[in-house]
């Protein structure tokens, strides 16, 4: 229905085609009027009609109704004609029915609305007009039908709206990068916040992909290209772009991920590509990092002669990483074995409690750890240390993980410091042994003298003295040199170039050695200075010069040479007591027999010796390693069977005049104390054993063997108790719970647990905080107070 007005905004064809329409029109009225007219009988007509049609008088009554009309209203005319709309309809009160029917009743005009009857549940357009007597003509058509497919298709609209409004949000929020490029110039029709924060500060929209991303776009719009040709979506990993965040800052390079995919247009081909990207700058630095830290980590392995391996269970097969490799004496290509093929190189001795460890790792769970040797295929025996992991899940564990280390060098620390300690307590009581017997001989030769003086010459017991004493300057040279192994001796150290040394003694040396040995010297031309005992040095010498002669029989070459080292971190890690810095170092070397493996685990010990019986002291090289540990230096040898031996002196050096300001020692802090102890343990024997040790460092001791009787005496005890010490598993309550009442009864109380059982309860018994303090048994009483002390100690410090 066109409203006035419409015409005139008419394009001018629609207008002609109006006004030949109208006059078609006027030439059918004419050809009518010429015509006789039918008779029409209009009730017939409105009867028959498919609309509704009512007639109301000036007071809304019912005055004439159709049969439409009827089946509309749902009522018969007999029940209307007659009554009041208002009567008869009484929900149409206050209705826009009523609103409606008055005001064309009174301002005479037509009005036409929609109105939904709930009692018939129709929807009806209703068409009211003012008739000649002054009533009302209303038309009623039932449009349910009409209604019904409008509202579903608002309803469609509405949902479509609020999917399009839901798109956009998400669009527009989403945290990817979003955006939509036409081809084939590839303009940017879309993009979101998202992408928009990928190119800062530039207008995206309507301008060429090319345009925004510059020089770096070459190969991008390339890949574009062949989306659209192929119609198969693409993805670019890690793309570079140079954006400008700030205005005051240079550009930057991030990374970006994009995926491409084709957009079908109205041809059926792809005209349009939606991107997809996130900047993915963040995680590549990460992953830069990652690699860093891997690389970082494999360095470090390297250095610490550490590898990895991995072993499935199930398959047998085991996987081992580049340095496992190399421990194993293995190529890079031979990484993938089996566990038996390792097996087969460890040493015989080793083979059964290596077996046994592994096989029974995964049952056991945890970590294990094993030392044992492997031997190379080259014969090379080497120390390792290996731990073991079963990883897996719930269903069970599938697979092994091990870590190696090449631990020869710290065994070999290992042993030299055994060796160490060994030589130490043989040298205490070598020097204890001779300070006593030196005193002895002191009274022994001082008497024998005194008795000597006083016999005549013709005395036959004056050869009787003279052997006394002779035998009595013997024992003192003997003395002499058990005090130098003990570093008893007193020195009397000077600066002293050993070169110089060397070259006054070398008429002496000469002497030492037979005419089929060559002497050779290797000399440092600027040799620096060492602060020792000239006396003692040329002891070592004489001594090293006499074991090289020894061990060449038949003769051969023996080289003494002198040279400036600085010894690092890495150096010194082979010398128990040396520390980084500057030494001279003296070599002695021989082509003799070299040394058997007895021989050079026994070598430095008093007495011992290889030559026949009544040929030699074996204190000779004893005294070599008591004078040079007692200069603060160090020895080292290398030897084999049949290729001689090497002896390295290192001293340390000096710079003239200066002389070496000796360390303090550091006083030994005594562990006792005078707090009170509550002492709680079941074993009688160990808690007297436990009371005396306390007693002995000066506490004041409360005990029990009962938790109730420790809670009781916590409760009574009139004066402080400052600490616990309580057995873990007792009969009646764990010292855990113990711990915790009598913490409740006297808060700062310190605690300090006792078990027997490694580290600390077994799993019926819960675990323990790793900051607690805890004591092994058995444990020394040394031992106890330091712990003692230490808990009490960090008290007295919160």
């Amino acid at each position: 229905m066109s409203t006035p007005g419409q015409a005139e905004d008419a394009p001018p064809h629609d207008l002609d085609q109006l006004r030949a329409r109208l006059a078609d029109l006027e030439c059918e009225v004419v050809q009518l009027k010429a015509k006789p007219s039918p008779s029409i009988d209009a009730e017939s007509l409105l009867e028959n009609a498919t609309d509704g049609f009512l007639v109301y008088d000036s007071e809304f009554q019912f005055t004439y109704m159709n049969s439409d009309g009827e089946r509309l209203l749902g009522k018969p005319k007999t029940e209307l004609l007659g009554k009041s709309q208002w009567n008869v309809f009484p929900e149409t009160v206050g209705t826009e029915i009523e609103r409606e029917y008055r005001n064309g009743m009174k301002a005479r005009v037509a009005a036409v609305f929609d109105y939904f009857c709930p009692p018939l549940e129709k929807w009806l357009e209703i068409r009211v007009s003012p008739s000649t007597t002054g009533g009302l003509l209303v038309w009623l058509r039932d449009i349910t039908a009409r209604r019904q497919t409008e509202m579903q298709r608002e309803g469609l609209l509405r949902e479509i709206q609020a999917e399009r409004q839901i798109l956009s949000e998400i669009i527009e929020k989403a945290p990817v990068a979003i955006s939509v490029v036409r081809a084939p110039d590839f303009i940017y029709e879309l993009v979101n916040p998202a992408f928009q924060a990928l190119a800062p500060g530039k207008q995206i929209l309507g301008r060429r992909f090319s345009d925004i991303w510059g020089e770096e776009s070459g190969s991008l719009v390339a890949s574009l290209e062949n989306v659209i040709a192929t119609g198969r979506a693409c993805d670019a990993t890690d793309s570079p772009r140079t954006v400008q965040r700030d205005p005051a800052a240079p550009p930057e390079t991030i990374f970006v991920t994009s995926s491409w995919i084709p957009l079908i247009g109205p041809s059926g081909s792809p005209d349009r590509i939606l991107t997809l990207a996130v900047e993915t700058t963040e995680r590549k630095r990460q992953e830069d990092r990652l690699r860093s830290s891997e690389a970082r980590l494999a360095r470090a392995q390297r250095m610490a002669n550490l590898g990895s391996w991995e072993e499935d269970l199930e398959s047998g097969e085991l996987q081992l990483s580049e340095d496992a490799c190399r421990i194993f004496g293995r190529r890079p290509e031979e990484s993938q074995t089996t566990m038996e093929t390792l097996l087969s190189l460890v040493h015989p001795e080793d083979q059964a409690s290596v077996r046994e460890t592994i096989q029974d790792a995964p049952g056991r769970g945890g970590c294990s750890q094993i030392d044992h040797r492997i031997i190379l295929s080259d014969g090379t025996e080497r120390f390792l240390r290996q731990y073991t992991e079963p990883l897996g899940n719930e269903a069970g564990r599938s697979r092994l993980l091990g870590t190696v280390q090449d631990v020869t060098e710290y065994k070999l620390l290992e042993e030299k410091f055994r060796r160490s300690q060994r030589l130490e307590g043989i040298a205490r009581l070598a020097g204890g042994v001779a300070h006593d017997f030196n005193n002895l001989l002191v009274v022994i030769n001082g008497y024998a003298r005194m008795i000597l003086s006083g016999l005549k010459a013709e005395d036959p017991l004056r050869e009787g003295a003279q052997e006394i004493i002779s035998a009595g300057n013997r024992a003192v040279a003997l003395t002499r040199q058990l005090l130098a192994f003990g570093r008893k001796q007193v020195i009397r150290p000077r600066v002293v170039n050993l070169d110089r040394l060397l070259t006054d003694l070398e008429n002496i040396l000469l002497r030492l050695v037979r005419e089929d040995i060559e002497v050779k010297r290797n000399l440092e031309p600027e040799l620096w200075s060492v602060k020792a005992d000239p006396d003692q040095v040329e002891q070592v010498i004489m001594n090293l010069v006499v074991n090289a002669r020894d061990a060449m029989p038949k003769g051969g070459v023996l080289t003494i040479g002198t040279l400036n080292v600085e010894l690092g971190e890495q150096e010194v890690k082979g010398f128990l007591d040396l520390k980084p810095g500057r030494y001279v170092s003296l070599t002695v070397d021989d082509t003799g027999t070299g040394m058997t493996a007895e021989t050079k685990r026994r070598l430095f010990e008093p007495f011992f010796t290889t030559k026949p019986l009544g040929e030699g002291t074996g204190l000779g090289l004893s005294m070599v390693y008591g004078i040079v540990k007692q200069h603060g230096g160090d020895v080292s040898f290398y030897s084999e069977l049949g290729l001689g031996s090497t002896f390295k002196i290192y001293w340390p050096a000096t710079d003239q005049p200066n002389e070496l300001a000796a360390s303090p020692e550091t006083p030994r802090i005594p562990h006792h104390g005078n707090e009170t102890i509550l002492l709680v343990e079941d074993d009688e024997k160990v808690r007297e054993l436990v009371r005396q040790m306390l007693l002995l460092q000066g506490y004041k001791v409360l005990e029990t063997k009962q938790s109730s009787d420790a809670l009781g005496l916590a409760n009574k005890h009139d004066g402080p108790i400052d600490l616990l010490l309580t057995d873990v598993v007792m009969p009646q309550i764990s010292g855990q719970e113990l711990a915790e009442q009598v913490v409740a009864l006297r808060p700062g109380i310190k605690v300090v647990f006792m078990s027997g059982y490694p580290g600390g309860v077994t799993s019926g018994h819960g675990e323990f905080d790793p900051s607690a303090f805890f004591l092994q048994k058995p444990f020394e009483m040394d031992t106890l107070g330091k712990i003692l002390r230490q808990a009490l100690e960090l008290g007295n410090q919160t």
